[in-house]
């Protein structure tokens, strides 16, 4: 063989040897949870030997736990059931899916005795009472709420409706729309909670002193269509960004989107994630991707201004991540559900809190902050403080939305809120979504106060604990 030949054959073998420790490795390190969770004989196998661990709330509160019969078979228990069948789910979904192996105390070199084990224990970001208080609230609606910490990402309620419980599961008679995670995977129009994405890129754009007159309809160019105000509203006035952000002009914002223009537009969805995968304590397949227009053109920009344009769809979970930002001078978190793992009383493994993103100056979300806190005072907010009793030196701060569904259920509206507390140091974020609301209602009528009566809740629970 000629050297020429010999060195072509020890390439070739380098290659192949190096696709088969990338190979091992991808197994290994990114996919190793995948492979373990798919191994349905020995999963079986290990909960005849390990007791499953328990998942807890933050303040301990038991949610799910395990106990062996009589028979030594392994039996799961939920003392909550439907409360948290969008959060913790079943052996094939959501937490005890994606921490199957952490509750097991599962990995390959495991060895295991004829001792009963016992596998790690998850501690959760959720407050079980404010959970309770999430689910009253969305009690009559189909939707979705959460509630977060803007500052840390943690998740301290995540409700949706219709949801489940463990007997309809196991007899069947759940529908296929009950055991969605609306939080985390329906995407909806976002109206106009949308307005405080397209008020950033008009500040950080340099174009925060636009002005224009509101008539009450926005002429899209090159077509006879236009764009009108909620209700058919005209105030017939000139308006600045901050009383066309607390009446929600959807003339003045419709004009801002195409002042700033489709590039900047799209840039700006892109600054906050829209159109990226966020990571979850889900798998993936269970958590949307927000999306934005790809075939915006100039003539229809204008509708993204106002959260309307074809292909816009955020989950809430994306919009209370927006709303957080705000909140948090601009640092977006990576939001989790997961705050501990335990062994016994050791713990194994904390979440760090985490910026994922910083779309926005200190100074637009400041500025930002100062427009919503006006929504409530002055605008379409206002009936938010309709359930909020508990102290009139807490300033909420919010943003209201109404997406229309043309071809929807009845052509009926989704009402949205989305906002923080309190306005000078927010802790606590809390975005609403109800879905075909009757016709007359609007997210500032409708969501706006289910927001209230949470976070009022939120307030009533942390003074028991001071």
């Amino acid at each position: 063989m000629t050297s020429r030949k010999l060195t072509n054959v020890l390439i070739v073998l380098g290659i192949l040897f190096l696709t088969l420790i990338t190979y091992l490795i991808m197994i290994e390190v990114v996919y190793k949870d995948e492979y373990l969770k798919k191994d349905t004989t020995r999963t079986a196998a290990i909960e005849t030997k390990v007791k499953r661990g328990t998942i807890f709330d933050r303040n301990g509160e038991i949610l799910a736990y395990s106990e062996f019969d009589e028979n030594g078979e392994q039996k799961r228990y939920y003392p909550f059931d439907n409360l948290y069948c969008h959060v913790i789910g079943r052996s094939n979904s959501l937490l005890e899916y994606k921490y199957n192996n952490v509750l097991l105390d599962n990995s390959p070199a495991k060895k295991y005795t004829d001792q009963k084990d016992i596998g790690n224990d998850l501690v959760l970001t959720i407050d079980h009472n404010l959970q309770k208080a999430a689910h009253d609230a969305l009690k009559g609606y189909n939707g979705a709420i959460i509630v977060s910490n803007p500052k840390t990402g943690e998740i301290y309620a995540m409700v949706s409706n219709p949801d489940f419980t463990l007997e309809e599961l196991e007899k069947g008679t759940t529908k296929a729309t009950s055991q969605i995670p609306r939080v985390v995977q329906s995407r909806y129009s976002p109206g106009s909670t949308y307005k405080i994405v397209t008020a950033a890129a008009l500040i950080e754009s340099g174009n925060e002193d636009f002005e224009r007159f509101d008539d009450g309809a926005f002429v899209i160019e090159n077509t006879e269509r236009t764009i009108a105000n909620y209700g058919g509203a005209s105030p017939d006035k000139t308006l600045e960004l901050n009383e066309a952000f607390y009446t929600s002009s959807n003339v003045y914002f419709a004009a801002a989107a195409k002042k700033v223009g489709k590039k900047r537009m799209k840039d700006m969805a892109k600054e906050f994630l829209i159109g990226e995968k966020i990571d979850f304590d889900f798998s993936d397949s269970e958590v949307s991707t927000s999306t934005f227009c790809d075939t915006l053109t100039d003539e229809l920009c204008p509708y993204s201004g106002i959260g309307q344009a074809k292909g816009q769809a955020l989950t809430p979970l994306h919009i209370n991540l927006i709303t957080s930002t705000v909140a948090n001078d601009g640092k977006m978190m990576q939001p989790h559900l997961v705050k501990e793992i335990k062994s016994g009383k050791n713990v194994v493994e904390s979440t760090d809190e985490k910026i994922i993103a910083e779309p926005i100056s200190e100074r637009t979300a400041n500025k930002i902050k100062g427009f919503m806190k006006n929504v409530v005072l002055y605008g379409t907010g206002r009936s938010v403080n309709k359930n909020f009793n508990y102290s009139k030196s807490v300033e909420i701060c919010g943003k209201t939305g109404t997406a229309q569904n043309i071809g929807g259920k009845n052509d009926k509206d989704h009402a949205l809120f989305t906002g923080f507390a309190p306005y000078d140091d927010p802790e606590i974020c809390v975005t609403v979504v109800l879905e075909y609301v009757d016709n007359g209602k609007s997210g500032g009528s409708t969501a706006a106060p289910v927001a209230g009566k949470i976070i009022n809740e939120y307030y009533k629970l942390k003074n028991k604990s001071e």
